[in-house]
């Protein structure tokens, strides 16, 4: 016996903060045994990796009984965490992103109460069938994910803990978030030179901030004298953002250097964020005492 899925109809997300992805699926119960449906769940992959499942409390439209070719309807909704998106986005490309259920469920077949006659009524058997069956894959176009991530409300900024309020509360421009989340935009939209781009406006714009003087080797010195009290950490992390600056560079400078490639702007965008979230975090501590 098995349960099989003819199709999607329709994919649905659940916002922020239980961010879910509902399958509304057309079922099919190809066997020759006469059974009820009681219960329906799924495991959802994505490149075969396992990245969610139901419980097996899925809404469920099945006639009963249920015999060879009856079809009907279920609705499978998988939790969808941060920790997930940020493995398909990393893991994703501009192509369709392919994804793939497996069914579980359990049955419980029905026999006549005497094989010899034709009206007899149907008996449920004292067992339970707990099964599953062989998948079914499909596609997600790249244009609907990137609407899917929009409605979930997600951003990579959750996953490194910048604090947009301290920013707000040194009187630090709301342009920096801004900036970040338009190199998160470029690089879901596989555009690497404007990741860069967007990355050094947003180092710039915290750099001139704080800088009362308008000389570019002395512009984060007043805002890491703040954070650092240890003048060789204050040194090497004044290292580490000029590095970063300047690779930053090859996004606004296509023309005379090399293009970025996706592998580059994952790089310095996520550096990017790490730094910005230290400092936010830096100057929460600074808040509290």
């Amino acid at each position: 016996m098995s349960l099989n899925i003819d199709g999607i109809d329709s994919i649905q997300v659940g916002q922020f903060p239980f961010r879910t992805l509902t399958l509304n699926v057309r079922l099919n119960w190809n066997s020759m045994s006469t059974a009820i449906l009681h219960h329906v769940g799924g495991k959802l992959y994505f490149e075969k990796r396992l990245i969610g499942e139901t419980s097996m409390d899925s809404r469920i439209h099945m006639n009963a009984p249920m015999n060879s070719n009856t079809s009907g309807r279920a609705e499978l909704t998988f939790p969808i965490t941060s920790e997930v998106i940020h493995f398909i986005e990393k893991n994703r490309t501009r192509n369709r992103l392919p994804f793939s259920i497996q069914l579980f469920y359990t049955s419980q077949d029905l026999r006549k109460l005497d094989e010899k006659e034709a009206n007899t009524p149907l008996i449920p058997q004292p067992y339970l069938n707990q099964q599953f069956n062989n998948g079914h894959d499909f596609m997600i176009a790249h244009s609907d994910w990137i609407s899917f991530l929009k409605e979930l409300e997600w951003s990579e900024l959750e996953l490194f803990e910048i604090r947009s309020d301290i920013f707000k509360n040194f009187k630090l421009s709301k342009l920096i978030i801004q900036h970040l989340r338009e190199a998160e935009t470029h690089l879901r939209d596989d555009n690497p030179n404007a990741v860069l781009g967007s990355c050094y406006t947003a180092l710039d714009q915290i750099a001139k901030e704080q800088s009362q003087t308008g000389k570019k080797d002395t512009k984060f010195q007043i805002l890491l004298s703040k954070i650092f009290e240890n003048e060789e950490d204050r040194a090497q992390i004044d290292l580490l953002i000029k590095a970063i600056n300047g690779f930053t560079h090859k996004g606004r400078h296509a023309l005379e250097r090399p293009s970025a490639d996706r592998a580059e702007a994952e790089f310095v965008y996520r550096t990017t964020l790490s730094l910005f979230s230290l400092i936010s975090r830096k100057l929460q501590t600074l808040q509290t005492k």
